[in-house]
């Protein structure tokens, strides 16, 4: 009988695949579907529920951007739900409670943030419970424990990197209607690294020059210098995304059909849906329409209050950022922030970079 079924979304397998090992590392046995499914033409939901979870003693899901509304990670959480599996539910840096709310949880689950390690080693030892015929066995078990956690750190570590890393997309350009400040490569750079500093990995348009081309460049000098973060001790990374080349093309390429463009536009919000889904910020930095269009994809990602990625807007360069503010910064749901407070005066980088950390941490 496995001591837990893992139910995870696909872009998370590498995590999955880490918090199996520590469960191997300290002899706690589990159900991976991608290992453990039969490899057949039959029924994958009735070979989940017949091999996975009647035979599991926990249901155990990992809860991300990514999981939080995959259908096949609901109908798992359901199924065990119906069959009254206790959960243990685990979830990544950036998920709070009000989104885990959402998810299918059965009666009285536990809850635990694989980010923290007392937190990682409390779920460790939750699952051993019940499966010892003595004290002395138990007694064994937690030995294990402790001695995997203190002699075998980078097992810890793959579990905990992973779970901690946070993702902040940066939107924004020069304003079309200029105002008295301009987007400096410093303050982009500045900001890019004080982001890395704080634990986010950047995603950005790097063929947005004055600001998605700086952020990434200055991430992929990180990278290749082989730093890690100083605040987690992780690796760091970035992503390339967004569409600008595209999104410019509807606006100049000639296109006055309407239904043309209502298509296209609806593919366009699609794909941004797309690459904005797992980030946990937006950082609007002026911007013309891209970057409402951003915003747009974040507020239908946000719609129905089951996802919760926060938007700082950056307003004193002007731009889609301040129009942005003045509409939605005030809302009461704590998702979309301010960071020059209304001001469009010359606020030094520094202080600027600050404000919009403060925020963001």
């Amino acid at each position: 009988m496995p001591d837990v079924f893992i139910s995870f979304a696909q872009p998370d397998k590498d995590l999955a695949n880490k918090l199996r090992a520590l469960l191997t590392a300290v002899d706690l046995t589990w159900y991976f579907a991608p290992e453990d499914l039969p490899r057949s033409d039959g029924d994958w939901e009735e070979n989940i529920l017949k091999d996975g979870l009647k035979e599991s003693r926990y249901f155990l899901p990992i809860l991300t951007r990514e999981s939080l509304h995959r259908s096949w990670v609901l109908f798992e959480a359901g199924a065990a739900a119906a069959l009254k599996l206790p959960f243990l539910i685990t979830h990544v840096h950036g998920i709070d409670e009000k989104e885990i709310n959402f998810f299918p949880h059965g009666a009285k689950p536990f809850h635990f943030k694989l980010y923290e390690k007392p937190a990682l080693k409390q779920l460790i030892l939750k699952i051993g419970e019940g499966r010892f015929r003595s004290e002395r066995d138990r007694q064994a078990f937690v030995a294990n424990v402790n001695d995997v956690f203190a002699r075998q750190p980078n097992v810890i570590e793959e579990v905990l990197c992973r779970a901690r890393r946070r993702w902040v997309f940066i939107a924004g350009n020069h304003p079309r209607v200029r105002s008295k400040r301009v987007i400096s490569d410093k303050f982009i750079r500045l900001l890019s690294a004080k982001l890395i500093e704080a634990g986010f990995n950047i995603s950005a348009c790097p063929q947005v020059e004055p600001v998605g081309k700086v952020a990434l460049e200055t991430a992929a000098k990180w990278v290749a210098s082989g730093q890690r973060c100083p605040l987690t001790g992780c690796k760091i990374d970035y992503e390339i995304a967004g569409l600008y080349p595209l999104d410019r093309e509807l606006r100049t390429g000639g296109i006055h059909a309407p239904d043309i463009i209502n298509r296209w536009q609806d593919k366009l919000l699609e794909f941004r849906r797309s690459y904005l889904t797992d980030k946990d910020w937006l950082i609007v930095i002026g911007g013309n329409e891209g970057s409402e269009e951003e915003f747009d994809a974040v507020r239908a990602l946000n719609a129905g209050g089951k996802q919760r990625i926060k938007v700082c807007f950056v307003t004193c360069f002007g731009g889609a950022a301040q129009e942005l503010s003045r509409q939605f910064a005030s809302n009461k749901n704590q998702l979309y922030f301010d960071a020059c407070e209304g001001r469009t005066d010359g606020r030094r980088p520094e202080t600027l970079v600050e404000n919009i950390l403060k925020i963001m941490t």
